[in-house]
């Protein structure tokens, strides 16, 4: 037998290529391990997150905010504390303020007593409401809100820290003690004067915006009154939302908004429903009527005589014929003064009839308004006489 010959060189490569393609197409081996492929995304290289924003950047952005266009949307829930000489005060409100139209509404605490009031202004057209009163048609006594002059008067910010909120992260920051228009805070002290606001703490927290989400304030205040110098401590937060947003308001319903009657000579403003019109007798007096619930406002001076002889002297000069001296008299705050009212009854032309005799003291006499009609409607009658003189204020 002839000797076998090694292969050549070429034949040998091309053996082991086969082999290698037929081990291929068949899969591994029987019992080696199969190994899995690795995904092309796996062999990527892994994305650099988004570098965070700086607290310099997000400083610059927040005081450009600050240093710009005044009317900027936004919402906020607020409260505050006042305590010091001659007050004390808290309250707890809300307010969307939509740039050209606001709506506001809080519970007031002064001296233990709380009084909710709402207003809204769209417009030109301002409303207001107090407790469970009517709405009504005046600017009177409305407070002005400026949000943004919160932050008008910030020339830098120390930060503090940055956070996670459920909004996401947020950045805080600090600014030195200052002086703030006193304009800006509601301090409930209608008689002071030179009133003086500078912060001992104010710290305000900014979105990745550049928003801010919250305010701080601590302050020492100042105040005269009737000359004597007064101090007080206050603490404000606000919690704003929407900033920049779309903010639609609308105003009362047509039909509740009550009109206001304003007699500067005789002095004395009240509302009355819309139902109700108002009409000045040449004798001196005002009638509200819709005709069939009369209200009678008039000014009577008497000298040296007020409160409840005052009330006495009327029911038994004007009103003897009608309200028995033994009367049980009610004593009521109107208009920030103590009046009485008295209830009486007589037959008009064969129809029973009832009325409220008020007597609300003030400088030089005092003012009567007397409110009657049909015995049948007394309920409804007496339900919007007590809504209307809850508006009755003296004007000076």
């Amino acid at each position: 037998m002839a000797p076998e010959l090694p292969l050549p060189r070429t034949a040998a490569l091309l053996t082991i290529s086969v082999l290698i393609t037929v081990l291929a197409a068949c899969g591994s081996a029987p019992g080696s391990p199969r190994e899995t492929p690795v995904a092309a995304s796996a062999l990527e290289a892994t994305p650099t997150p988004e570098p965070t924003p700086s607290p310099d950047d997000i400083k610059a952005t927040f005081l450009a905010f600050a240093r710009g266009p005044e009317n900027v949307p936004m919402e906020v829930e607020y409260s505050g504390r006042i305590v010091g000489d001659q007050i004390d005060f808290a309250f707890n409100a809300s307010l969307k303020d939509a740039g050209e139209d606001e709506a506001y509404e809080g519970d007031f605490t002064i001296d233990g007593e709380t009084e909710n009031v709402r207003n809204v202004r769209i417009g030109t057209d301002v409303y207001q409401q107090t407790g469970d009163g009517p709405w009504l048609a005046s600017a009177e006594g409305i407070y002005t809100y400026d949000l943004h002059g919160l932050f008008e008067d910030l020339i830098d910010l120390s930060f503090i820290d940055v956070h996670q909120e459920t909004e996401g992260p947020c950045w805080r920051y600090r600014a030195d003690p200052m002086e703030m228009p006193a304009g800006l805070f509601q301090l409930a002290v209608s008689s002071a004067g030179d009133l003086t606001f500078t912060t001992t703490r104010y710290e305000v927290e900014v979105d990745a915006q550049g928003l801010p989400m919250s305010l701080e304030i601590d302050a020492d205040v100042s105040f005269l009154i009737d000359g004597a110098e007064m101090t007080a401590a206050a603490e404000y937060r606000y919690a704003f939302s929407n900033v920049g947003g779309q903010i639609a308001l609308e105003g009362p319903a047509e039909g509740e908004v009550w009109g206001v009657l304003t007699d500067d000579t005789m002095g004395f403003s009240i509302a009355h429903p819309p139902t109700m019109q108002p009409m000045y007798d040449a004798e001196g007096y005002w009638w509200i009527t819709d005709g069939q619930q009369f209200v009678h406002v008039k000014f009577y001076p008497v000298g040296g005589v007020t409160g409840a002889a005052a009330a006495n002297r009327t029911s038994d000069d004007y009103y003897g014929d009608y309200v028995s001296a033994a009367a049980a008299r009610e004593e009521l705050i109107v208009g920030g003064e103590v009046a009485y009212m008295s209830t009486y009854e007589w037959d008009d032309d064969g129809v029973p009839a009832t009325g409220w005799l008020l007597i609300v003291p003030a400088d030089g006499g005092f003012f009567l308004l007397d409110c009657w009609g049909p015995t049948s409607n007394a309920d409804e009658m007496r339900a919007t006489f007590d809504q209307m003189i809850s508006t009755f204020r003296l004007v000076s």
